[in-house]
C-alpha cells in the first residue's frame, strides 16, 4: 500500500472574532478596578488618548465613523455566542495565558495572597499518595464533606447515601477505607465525626507509648465532660488512677486541639468594593447612574489629532504611528462606552424589576430578610433587553451596586435555580426552606444534608447535597451530627 500526500481544498465557515472585538468582551467584563488599570495602562501608552477635566467631555470626533462600524459596535453586546458557547467562560484563555513581558514587572496584586483552604491542602496530600482511581475519588469526595474545622458535615449513613448516589453500589464499599485515608492526613484531627472523636485522632497521631495513648483515648471518648472541668482528681476516680496521673493526663489533653482546620486560612479575599452603579431614591421614584470611575472622560487628544493631517504629506512613519494609535485609541473608548450603555441598560432592568426591594426591603439579597425580592434568571433580563444571556453574564461579573439597603453584587439580584416544571426558586426561598426544615426536626434525630435536599427535592427544588450544606453553613447552621441532642 503506498501512502502519499495530496493537496485538496476544503471550504467551511467559522466564526472568528477580532482583535477589536475580543477587548469588547473583555472590557465588557472587567470589573471597576480592572477597568481602571487599563485606562490607566492605555493613557500612558498612547499618546492619542487623553483623561479631559471637569465633566465627560463631547466624542464628537468620534462621530465621523463609517456606518457599518457603527453597527458592528451596536451589535457587540449582542454577539451571537450560540455556536460555540464555551468561546469565553468566566476566566477567558486570554487572561489565563496571560504574562508579564521581558522587562515588564508583574502585577503587584500577583503577590497577594488570598490563603489557603484546608480543603486545598487535603486535596494536594491526596495527590502525592497511591490510591486506586475509585477509592482516591471517594477520598476527594470524602474531604469536600469537611467543614472548615475539619469536621465532617455529615455522618456515616449519610455518607453511604451520598457515595451511593455519587458512585453507584460501588461506592459505599469503599467507605470505610476512606475514612481510613483521610483520617490520617494532617493536620492530625481532621476527617471527625464529633469532638471526642477528633481528640482521639491526635492521640493516635502523637508519640506517647500504647498504654498512654490507650489512657488518653479513654479519657476523651469516656469522660468528656470530667475533662472539660478540668478537675484532675475526678478524673483520676474515674479512670481508676493516681490524682498525679489523672494531672499529667489532663495536661496532655489541653495541648491538643479542638477545631484543626481553624489553622488555615479563609481562601476567600476579603475585597475592596467600589460600586459600579449608583440607585438613588427621591420619595417613590428610583434613579439609576452609573459611578464616575474616570473612564467616562477618556478622550482623543487634540494636539496629536491636528498632527495627523499635516503628517501624511511630511512624514509617512510619523502619519502610520499616528494612524494606528488613533484606530486603537478611537476602538478602547467605543468599548467603553459600549460597556457603560450596556450596564447601564441591564442596572435600570433590574431596579425596575425589584422596585419593591428597593423601595421597601431590608438585608442582602438571598438573606432572610430580603422578603421583596422576585425571582428572575440572568436568561430572563437577557431576553427583555433582547440580548445574548452571555452579555449579561459577562457585564454583571464583579460588579456592585449601591443602594440605600447597602451595596451588593450585581449577581445576587437574580435567582440560580429553576425547578423541572420550569417554576423560578430565588435562593432566599431555598434558605427558608432549609431553615423551616430543620427548625422542625427531631433534635434527637437531625436531618442529614442528603435529607435536607430529598426534602425540597419533594417541594419541587431539586439541589445538590453540597449545594444544601453551603446554604446551611452559610446561615450558621452546624451539621448534623452538631445539631443532634441525646
Amino acid at each position: 500500500m503506498e501512502l502519499k500526500q495530496t493537496p485538496f481544498l476544503n471550504i467551511e465557515q467559522k466564526q472568528v472574532l477580532s482583535p477589536q472585538m475580543i477587548q469588547a468582551v473583555r472590557i465588557l467584563q472587567m470589573s471597576r478596578a480592572e477597568l481602571e488599570e487599563e485606562v490607566q495602562g492605555a493613557l500612558l501608552s498612547n499618546p492619542l488618548l487623553e483623561e479631559a477635566e471637569g465633566p465627560p467631555p463631547d466624542q464628537s470626533a468620534l462621530e465621523d465613523l463609517a456606518a457599518e462600524e457603527d453597527r458592528e459596535a451596536n451589535d457587540l453586546a449582542d454577539l451571537e455566542l450560540e455556536r460555540d458557547p464555551s468561546y469565553f467562560d468566566d476566566d477567558p484563555w486570554y487572561e489565563k495565558i496571560r504574562a508579564p513581558k521581558q522587562g515588564e514587572a508583574p502585577a503587584f496584586d500577583q503577590f497577594v495572597g488570598r490563603g489557603w483552604s484546608l480543603t486545598e491542602e487535603l486535596l494536594g496530600q491526596l495527590e502525592t499518595m497511591a490510591l486506586s482511581g475509585l477509592l482516591r475519588q471517594i477520598c476527594r469526595y470524602l474531604v469536600e464533606d469537611l467543614d472548615g474545622d475539619g469536621y465532617f458535615s455529615s455522618d456515616r449513613e449519610d455518607l453511604r447515601e451520598g457515595l451511593l448516589q455519587e458512585f453507584g453500589e460501588d461506592g459505599p464499599a469503599f467507605l470505610e477505607d476512606g475514612l481510613a485515608v483521610v483520617r490520617r492526613l494532617e493536620p492530625a484531627g481532621v476527617g471527625a465525626f464529633d469532638l471526642s472523636d477528633c481528640l482521639a485522632l491526635q492521640i493516635a497521631a502523637g508519640e506517647e507509648t500504647p498504654a498512654e495513648k490507650e489512657l488518653l483515648t479513654r479519657a476523651v471518648r469516656d469522660f468528656l465532660p470530667a475533662c472539660a472541668d478540668g478537675d484532675p482528681a475526678r478524673l483520676a476516680r474515674l479512670l481508676n488512677v493516681s490524682t498525679e496521673k489523672g494531672a499529667e493526663v489532663l495536661d496532655r489533653i489541653r495541648l491538643l486541639v479542638p477545631r484543626p482546620g481553624a489553622v488555615f486560612d479563609d481562601p476567600t479575599p476579603i475585597p475592596y468594593v467600589a460600586p459600579d452603579v449608583i440607585v438613588e431614591r427621591h420619595q417613590n421614584t428610583l434613579f439609576v447612574r452609573l459611578a464616575e470611575d474616570g473612564s467616562e472622560r477618556l478622550t482623543l487628544n487634540s494636539t496629536y489629532m491636528d498632527m495627523m493631517g499635516g503628517a501624511r504629506a511630511q512624514d509617512p512613519d510619523l502619519s502610520a504611528y499616528l494612524e494606528d494609535h488613533y484606530q486603537k485609541a478611537r476602538q478602547l473608548i467605543r468599548n467603553i462606552q459600549q460597556r457603560r450603555r450596556t450596564l447601564l441598560s441591564i442596572a435600570e432592568a433590574i431596579v425596575r424589576i425589584q422596585e419593591s426591594f428597593f423601595l421597601a426591603g431590608s438585608g442582602q439579597p438571598g438573606s432572610q430578610e430580603s422578603a421583596y425580592l422576585v425571582p428572575v434568571t440572568q436568561q430572563d433580563l437577557a431576553r427583555d433587553l433582547g440580548v445574548h444571556s452571555s452579555t449579561v453574564s459577562r457585564a454583571i461579573r464583579g460588579k456592585y451596586l449601591q443602594c440605600s439597603q447597602g451595596t451588593f453584587e450585581l449577581r445576587s439580584f437574580f435567582t440560580s435555580r429553576t425547578t423541572a416544571s420550569g417554576e423560578v426558586f430565588g435562593q432566599d426561598r431555598a434558605l427558608s426552606m432549609i431553615r423551616k426544615a430543620i427548625g422542625a426536626e427531631d433534635p434527637r434525630h437531625p436531618l442529614s444534608d442528603q435529607k435536607l435536599a430529598d426534602l425540597l427535592a419533594e417541594e419541587g427544588l431539586e439541589i445538590s447535597r453540597r449545594t444544601v450544606a453551603k446554604y446551611r453553613s452559610g446561615m450558621g447552621i452546624g451539621s448534623a451530627a452538631r445539631r443532634r441532642k441525646k
